[in-house]
């Protein structure tokens, strides 16, 4: 079924319930990127005006990329270790 297809067949009142949407970004040794990538994910996601969140999957960094995910201002991500 194509996408077309499934909204049309949707009631209207399950289109105007919130959804969240969640995006993990597997990371190592990012420290470099780590920053643009959640800015840039957050500008994107804020567009679409629906509740989202931003997970960092930290595997061991040791170059600090796990604390620029956690201190990033107005943090709407998280990093998991």
């Amino acid at each position: 079924m194509r996408t077309q297809e499934l909204v049309q067949g949707a009631e209207l009142s399950s289109l105007r319930t919130p959804t969240t949407v969640s995006v993990v970004m597997p990371c190592l040794n990012e420290a470099e990127t780590i920053e643009t990538c959640i800015s840039k994910a957050r500008s994107a996601l804020k567009e679409l005006e629906i509740p989202f969140e931003i997970v960092v999957a930290d595997s061991g960094s040791t170059d600090g990329s796990e604390m620029l995910a956690e201190y990033m201002p107005q943090k709407k991500a998280m990093a998991l270790h």
